[in-house]
């Protein structure tokens, strides 16, 4: 089992302004179940401070949290030559203005196959 966090921060200029202001806290954690087997799980906390426009209603306000949580499971083959994998996420975006919150699924599914020569990948 290995675990780890990360923190990052944003800060975006539009035009010689402040546009967006961004952090967030991601925790991870990955199960090694064999040498073909393992699977990831994450959690993200992020804080979006925009600088909005105060001649706009506050249900059009993109500032807020968003919370992720998800996991992803990968079957190795060929020495790391070869993958397949899936998963799924959670996304919960929680703005000040309604019209910018969501609550996102997402399926994850993906493949590489490594060919034989110069090392090309398909994925």
């Amino acid at each position: 089992v290995r675990v780890g966090v990360t923190s990052t921060y944003d800060h975006v200029v539009h035009d010689k302004e402040r546009l967006l202001e961004r952090n967030a806290v991601a925790a991870y954690g990955v199960l090694v179940e064999s040498d073909r087997h393992l699977t990831t799980g994450q959690a993200r906390v992020e804080f979006k401070d925009y600088k909005e426009n105060k001649a706009l209603p506050g249900v059009e306000s993109q500032s807020g949290t968003n919370y992720l949580v998800g996991f992803l499971h990968m079957v190795r083959f060929g020495r790391d030559r070869h993958y397949l994998r899936g998963g799924y996420q959670f996304d919960y975006d929680d703005t000040n203005g309604r019209n910018y919150q969501y609550v996102g699924h997402r399926f994850v599914v993906g493949a590489q196959y490594t060919l034989p020569w110069f090392h090309i990948r398909l994925a």
